[in-house]
């Protein structure tokens, strides 16, 4: 077995480094410099069959905008909401809001969220509750846009909430 040796005094490189660094700049963000995230919900009740509301408010940058859940032009990347499986919770379709629709020169017309919105997330405690603290995670993914006609890459945002201590969110934008 013969292993690369570095000269004496120069710092170590990883032969992957390359790739580690890829894979990492693909990961979800905690923060974000167009959305912020902020999560709630009531007290969690671990009684099967009781229903509840996850709330993702997602406050958007000043001067921007993101597409809505249903974009109206091929191309343009939907805002979703992707929920991580939680032991003894059943998520429903996350429910958004009504988007804003207008009229853009070139495009025709687009659909959007500006300022503030706050997308439901309905859930459901199974029949066999969730013991103890239980952290509620998942996804926002958006594609946020300026006002004058920007569009950056879609972004992958985390988010979590614990019925311990409410909302773990980060970020402003």
């Amino acid at each position: 077995l013969e292993l690369p040796v570095a000269p004496a005094g120069s710092a170590p490189v990883a032969d992957n480094a390359d790739v580690f660094k890829q894979a990492t700049s693909a990961m979800p963000a905690a923060k974000s410099d167009y959305v912020a995230l902020k999560v709630t919900a009531p007290p969690l009740e671990p009684t099967p069959g009781k229903t509840f509301d996850l709330l993702i408010e997602a406050q958007i940058k000043p001067e921007h905008h993101i597409q809505s859940d249903k974009p109206s032009l091929p191309g343009l990347i939907a805002a979703e909401v992707t929920m991580d499986a939680t032991e003894g919770i059943k998520f429903g379709a996350p429910k958004f809001p009504p988007a804003h629709e207008k009229e853009v020169e070139g495009l025709g017309k687009v659909s959007e969220f500006s300022w503030t919105i706050t997308i439901k997330v309905p859930c459901l405690v199974r029949d066999d509750p969730p013991k103890g603290a239980v952290t509620i995670a998942g996804l926002f993914h958006f594609q946020a846009c300026t006002d004058k006609g920007l569009c950056y890459a879609g972004q992958p945002l985390a988010f979590s909430w614990s019925s311990a201590g409410g909302a773990a969110a980060p970020n402003a934008p």
